[in-house]
């Protein structure tokens, strides 16, 4: 399964590059630049259809999507042209609905396992 401990260590190696997740960026910045969410919707909803869907390749793009959102507004404060100003207003907007979108997915796969703990008996739990 494994060629050396190495391999084995990568899995929880944070920092690691993810291929999914650089791609989803590309996809971010792409949607930016058209101003169309529509592939980065597509690449999402493929991972969410996903049997096992990666959780926490969701959380870590949602966080991307997120700082990508909060240097926005920073640029938006440094902006001096109307032009500029428009521009980042909507890369703001944009990223804003590709942000809640991410949020929403990510409840919505979260609730069957938080269901499915409120219908255990406390006492199994305990267990």
């Amino acid at each position: 399964m494994f060629d050396s401990l190495d391999d084995f260590l990568e899995l929880f190696d944070m920092d690691a590059p993810n291929p999914l997740r650089e791609q989803a960026l590309d996809l971010f910045d792409r949607c930016l630049t058209e101003q169309d969410p529509a592939q980065m919707i597509a690449f999402v909803q493929r991972q969410i259809a996903q049997e096992s869907p990666p959780m926490q390749l969701l959380r870590e793009i949602e966080s991307d999507v997120d700082q990508r959102l909060r240097d926005l507004r920073t640029l938006l404060m440094d902006a001096i042209t109307t032009d500029r100003i428009a521009r980042l207003h909507r890369d703001i907007q944009l990223a804003v609905e590709v942000h809640h979108l991410l949020a929403d997915w990510i409840d919505a796969l979260n609730a069957p396992a938080a269901r499915s703990y409120s219908d255990t008996p406390a006492s199994a739990l305990l267990m």
